[in-house]
């Protein structure tokens, strides 16, 4: 393990992270106590003692994604009939744009699974090998889907009928920011995910 981990701090160097020869020991120490086996367990051994700034957990978690792999979670899409010409012409994309909105509405995580499986292979353009990193394909696939207009189009849906207050015009707004940035949270681990595969 101490070639693994010693490759693997390297690995993190390389995306930013300052990693230390004490924090590599204490690493290799809290390793001989971790389960090596459970995934999760690893992970959290490895970020509890190498990462020391939280501004560097998700960097962390990618490289962690990219040394050790990860599960591809592509799902098949459940509403094939609507996606099925995204990218596509005529409508298609103000279609899929209201499928993902109405998920979003729904909190139906299953579909929005699969739609940004979906959207990841419409908007995308990630070709394997390619010399670029996953932000770039994040932005591609979010900015086909309008995450401002998604955001507007959610905060009209939150308020129905109109806002009794700018409290509620604010609240509407914060929780429709969240949902956008859920979303690109998902496009990002997809994209990840297939970067790693």
């Amino acid at each position: 393990m101490n070639s693994a981990l010693t490759s693997f701090v390297a690995e993190l160097r390389a995306a930013g992270i300052p990693v230390s020869m004490v924090e590599t020991l204490d690493a290799a120490r809290a390793l001989e106590h971790t389960d090596l086996s459970d995934r999760e367990h690893l992970r959290a051994s490895l970020g509890a003692t190498l990462v020391k700034n939280p501004r560097h957990y998700r960097a962390f978690d990618i490289a962690f994604d990219v040394f050790f792999g990860t599960k591809a979670h592509l799902v098949d899409d459940p509403d094939g009939d609507v996606l099925s010409g995204v990218g596509g012409e005529g409508g298609s994309d103000d279609a899929f744009r209201d499928a993902v909105l109405e998920a979003l509405m729904a909190g139906d995580t299953d579909a929005l699974r699969g739609l940004v499986g979906r959207a990841v292979d419409a908007y995308s353009g990630l070709e394997p090998g390619r010399p670029v990193g996953g932000r770039y394909y994040t932005y591609r696939v979010m900015r086909r889907l309008d995450a401002d207009d998604l955001t507007l189009r959610l905060v009209a849906a939150l308020l129905g009928s109109g806002a009794d207050s700018v409290i509620d015009e604010r609240l509407a707004s914060e929780q429709a920011a969240a949902m956008v940035g859920d979303l690109r949270d998902r496009v990002d681990d997809e994209v990840t995910a297939r970067l790693v595969d």
